[in-house]
């Protein structure tokens, strides 16, 4: 089994703080949201962004991941025992099922924003000065095109 490094994966190095993390996990992963990324290894590399930022941005798991390259490294073998392997293979499937869930979040909060966005726009440009009432007869509307 081939373990990515996730420090390259998330260009940080590995003496990197968790708010440097956390920064470049946000700036690479909106690079490669399946939403935006439409190039076929979009969906596969933000799932190892996903795994990657859930690794280094948990104490124990980092710990152990590093462990884990420092193996590698002395051995000059990327070859794992079984019980590694297994910790490796657990990290990949949540990583999916987190990416999924991560997607349909940004999904959910696009899609208020830009309603929300919509209202206040059409608010504001409502010729007839009742930006309340505006806002409300804009609301029904959506709802209604929607059901």
């Amino acid at each position: 089994m081939v373990i990515k490094n996730y420090y390259r994966l998330l260009k940080v190095k590995p003496e990197s703080d968790l708010n440097e993390i956390k920064k470049a996990f946000r700036i690479e992963v909106a690079k490669f949201h399946p939403d935006v990324n439409k190039s076929n290894n979009a969906v596969q590399h933000f799932e190892d962004l996903i795994e990657a930022f859930d690794v280094l941005s948990k104490t124990n798991k980092r710990a152990f991941y590093d462990s884990l390259l420092k193996e590698i490294n002395a051995t000059n073998s990327n070859t794992l025992n079984k019980a590694k392997e297994e910790v490796i293979k657990k990290w990949k499937k949540e990583a999916k099922i987190k990416s999924k869930k991560y997607r349909i979040e940004t999904q959910e909060s696009s899609f208020v924003t830009d309603f929300m966005l919509d209202i206040l726009f059409q608010s504001i440009f409502d010729t007839t000065g009742e930006i309340i009432e505006g806002a409300f007869d804009f609301f029904g509307d959506l709802l209604e095109d929607l059901f």
